[in-house]
């Protein structure tokens, strides 16, 4: 242990020698116009503030981060001495999953992504400790939780919890995690519905709560005394006591509940709900819902800011940042995010806003004083990042640091002027960069002797134009002394090895001090995919699946020949498959696949062929003694059968009827085909066919078409079969009136239609006559009904009365039945009160047995059909009340529906 002691210190003891020799190290002279060397501060976990003690050297009087290389001035006749000391600061870090199962680690200082940690599969929730030391990372699809060192991140520890946990947060002494459980599939009540409770001195579970259904979100009280825990699908939040894990009661949180944040005094807890558009804010003293803020676009994320006056809530649907004061709970400001924006939290400085979006796979950094967008940060595919992942870090190791740079004046009146290099150079591995991806900077002179030449490092090119023109060196012509700004393009080599080049840009001219330009860029590997094994397959045989490996992030791959029952074209791994060869001799597919990474390049294509061989043909047979059919239209004919054979067969028998006809393989089930499953030989395969209900009238044959893979097709000839008319019957209504007055409108009643048809099927409606005119003499006249022309129908009439009654019967008798049968067959459906249309203000009212009012009409235009409400009532007794008015008596009695 002495021994270990002892080496920790000797290595902090060397480490701050380091620093000190590092200051020192860095002290330049330059002369008036050179380009200094540019400053990188090191340090783990440290972020540098810096000062100037003279700007007029060409640097600004402080900044942040390293220095970069700059053209020194100095316009005196003597040497200028600047004094730079650089101040170390703790750095924090955003630890930011996605669903390829890595950390990505964001100095939130720099903005630059300083590591990625291998986590378990399709990592979602995370939690910083209060201390800055752990991070905490749940694997929804490995169904663990990754415990992340901060000091060297890496995954020191794995627990396993229950199904998908999701929801993660760890207590404000670092003592507990808890993490939530959702299971399966959101919105499902078969998921384990509970919340490990992780001892982080020993990670292992030490409990499981159970909660609601699909548990979602976790936060913690600042005093650590309580667990709120979001349910997704019962809508609520489960409050857990962390001194019994226990649960202690269940708040009702809002529509479609998904995130949770809790304000750093611990009064109000907060849910964003997508499915009402709304942030509810729930009192911690009352557990109730205090406020509903209308929000927009399907609110899911939400935190905090550190003094508590800020909630911050992403909109995946608006591709919004939705700003609200927490004083008054009113929306006070938006910010456009990126598509679908979702996890987000504030920097303990409450300066800068990170929003994790699971769709452009970039974290967008937000000015929180301003409100505006300041950095776009590309990062791994959906990033969720639901819970507090701005970890404090932790904490820097280095001292101050102090140099100088002094500036020599000019030897003479020459000097080069020169910009620093802007832009990124990205380039794949065997072939040089283009422009978007190269860098540039400007150039110019004055009181030039000479022509100025721009020499690129080993590695790079130079040119005048961004496409074209490259080479090792350019030459800049001076005209009386003076060189106009230029713009020199940077390109990385043909023959740069994988990785990151860098070097300096010479720009000289005699009698002007040399300067330098820094440029830099990356080179990525090409991938590389592993060899695959060639493999044959006979016609219907099931192929071997392929998968793909190599270095690369993608395969993508062409098929030269589809026929043998594989795409054209795809990407990824090629499952098994039934190989396809209706040919006679084999088949030969060349599959070539290309690796490519997400940087864009692509690795040298490797093929490999399947080869199909030819199966023996099937041979397909049939045995009919077929008759013609006979069957009248709505009704399917008495079934008839034949018997079908194959040998040789890869597949089953399609059977296909000819039109107007159904075919079954068991006599039961019908329909426009039927399929004998089955490959091999099949022999004397019995197979039914009929006439369908649903066939117009007329006269059907044709052929019965038997089919297979790999085999000629045969017909089978169904003999003519004959589909007759439908009876109707139209039955002409009954009508009364009086005499003198003209005929009232006639009308029928139609029994028969079938396939669920109406009058919509006929062609010509049925016309109601009768002998009798206005001037007929008391009596009954006969109502005929004719001229009805339908496709599918032969039609029977039945005729009516017109009741006609002398003109001193000024209000005819009413004629009321005691009975009627609304059973929808087209006969005494309605309770039809004759003479009562003479009598328009009459009231008919009909009561249950009990004194229900079940029916009430003023002049009777409709004949009841015996519903109330739109509901059918029983059969039974029901008691009417007549009331034909203009001093005629009240007719009552009793009424009976039959069906």
């Amino acid at each position: 242990m002495r021994r270990a002691l002892l080496a920790v210190a000797l290595a902090a003891f060397f480490f701050s020698f380091s620093v000190y020799a590092f200051a020192q190290s860095n002290n330049q002279t330059i002369p008036n116009g050179g380009i200094t060397t540019a400053v990188n501060f090191t340090g783990a976990n440290c972020n540098y503030s810096w000062t100037n003690s003279d700007p007029s050297i060409g640097l600004p009087a402080s900044g942040t981060g390293n220095i970069p290389a700059f053209t020194a001035v100095n316009n005196n006749n003597h040497p200028i001495t600047a004094t730079i000391t650089a101040t170390p600061t703790d750095a924090n870090f955003a630890y930011i999953p996605n669903a390829d199962g890595k950390v990505s680690v964001i100095n939130t200082a720099t903005n630059l992504v300083t590591a990625q940690i291998p986590v378990g599969s399709e990592p979602w929730g995370v939690s910083a400790s209060q201390d800055g030391k752990k991070v905490y990372v749940s694997n929804s699809g490995s169904n663990s939780v990754s415990v992340i060192n901060t000091a060297t991140n890496t995954v020191t520890a794995t627990v396993t919890v229950g199904s998908s946990p999701h929801g993660i947060a760890v207590t404000p002494d670092g003592s507990r995690v808890y993490v939530a459980n959702t299971g399966p599939s959101y919105f499902s009540t078969s998921g384990p519905n509970s919340v490990s409770v992780i001892n982080t001195a020993n990670n292992t579970v030490v409990k499981t709560i159970k909660v609601g259904i699909d548990p979602i979100g976790v936060v913690v009280s600042p005093d650590g005394s309580r667990v709120y825990v979001l349910n997704v699908y019962s809508n609520t939040i489960t409050v857990i006591n962390t001194a019994t894990n226990t649960v202690i009661t269940t708040i009702a949180a809002g529509t479609q509940s998904w995130g949770i944040a809790i304000n750093p005094n611990g009064h109000f807890v907060y849910v964003a709900c997508p499915g009402s558009n709304t942030v509810s804010v729930i009192n911690t003293s009352t557990n109730n819902v205090t406020a509903s803020i209308p929000v927009s676009g399907s609110p899911n994320g939400i935190t905090v800011s550190h003094d508590g006056n800020r909630l911050y809530v992403t909109n995946a649907a608006s591709s919004m940042l939705t700003i609200i004061n927490a004083a008054d709970n009113t929306v006070i400001g938006s910010v456009g995010a990126d598509s679908s924006p979702c996890g987000v939290s504030v920097t303990p400085d409450d300066k800068q806003i990170y929003v994790a979006d699971y769709n452009s796979n970039n974290i967008v950094v937000i000015d929180a004083v301003t409100n505006t967008r300041t950095a776009t940060i590309p990062d791994g595919s959906y990033s969720y990042a639901m819970g507090n992942f701005i970890s404090l870090g932790p904490g820097c190791n280095s001292s101050p640091v102090s140099f100088t740079i002094t500036v020599n004046p000019s030897s003479s009146g020459a000097v080069i002027n020169t910009s620093n290099a802007t832009g990124a150079i990205t380039a794949c591995a065997g072939t040089a960069s283009a422009s978007p991806n190269i860098q540039q900077f400007n150039v110019s002179g004055n009181n030039l002797t000479a022509d100025v030449t721009v020499n690129a490092p080993a590695g790079f090119e130079v040119s005048l134009t961004a496409i074209g023109g490259y080479g090792g060196s350019v030459s800049l012509a001076e005209a009386g002394g003076t060189l106009n700004n230029t713009t020199i393009y940077v390109r990385s080599a043909v023959g740069d090895a994988a990785g990151n080049v860098s070097g300096n840009v010479i720009l000289s001219s005699a009698g002007a001090p040399t300067q330098q330009v820094a440029v830099s860029g990356v080179v990525n590997a090409l991938p590389v995919v592993n060899p695959v094994n060639s493999q044959s397959a006979t016609n219907g045989a099931t192929t071997i699946a392929i998968n793909f490996t190599g270095s690369a992030d993608i395969y993508n791959w062409t098929n030269d020949t589809p026929d043998i029952g594989l795409a054209a074209s795809g990407t990824g791994n090629i499952p098994s498959f039934t190989a396809v060869n209706n040919n006679n001799g084999p088949i030969i597919s060349t599959i070539t696949v290309t690796p490519k990474n997400s940087t864009g390049c692509a690795g040298t294509p490797e093929s490999f062929t399947i080869t199909v061989g030819s199966a023996a043909t099937s041979i397909l047979s049939a045995q009919s003694t077929l008759t013609g059919l006979t069957t009248v239209y709505g009704a399917v004919s008495q079934g008839e059968s034949f018997h079908i054979s194959g040998t040789n067969l890869t597949a089953g028998i399609l059977v296909t009827a000819p039109a107007g006809f159904e075919v079954s393989n068991d006599g039961i089930n019908y329909g426009a085909t039927t399929l004998m499953s089955g490959t091999g030989n099949a022999l004397n395969i019995k197979i039914f066919i009929r006439l369908a209900s649903t066939t117009p009238v007329g006269n059907y044959s044709g052929n019965i078409v038997l089919s297979a893979p790999n085999a000629v097709s045969i017909n089978v000839a169904m003999p003519l079969s004959t589909v007759t008319p439908a009876p109707l019957t139209v039955t002409a209504n009954d009508k009364s009136k009086a005499y003198g007055a003209a005929n009232p409108p006639f009308t029928v009643t139609y029994s028969g239609f079938v396939n669920n048809e109406g009058i919509a099927q006929l062609i010509t409606p049925p016309n109601a006559t009768t002998t009798a005119t206005a001037l007929s003499a008391p009596g009954q006249y006969p109502i005929t009904a004719s001229g009805a022309v339908a496709a599918n129908y032969s039609f029977t009439y039945i005729g009516g009365v017109l009741t006609i009654v002398s003109s001193s019967a000024v209000t005819p008798t009413l004629i009321i039945p005691n009975a009627f049968t609304p059973n929808g067959d087209g006969k005494n459906d309605t309770w039809d009160i004759i003479n009562l249309g003479n009598y328009t203000q009459s009231t008919v009212n009909v009561f249950s047995r009990w004194g229900q009012k079940v029916f009430s009409a003023i002049g009777y235009p409709t004949p009841w059909n015996g519903t109330y409400k739109g509901t059918v009532l029983p059969a039974g007794t029901y008691y009417y009340v007549v009331d034909p008015k203009n001093g005629q008596p009240i007719f009552t009695g009793w009424l009976v529906i039959i069906r």
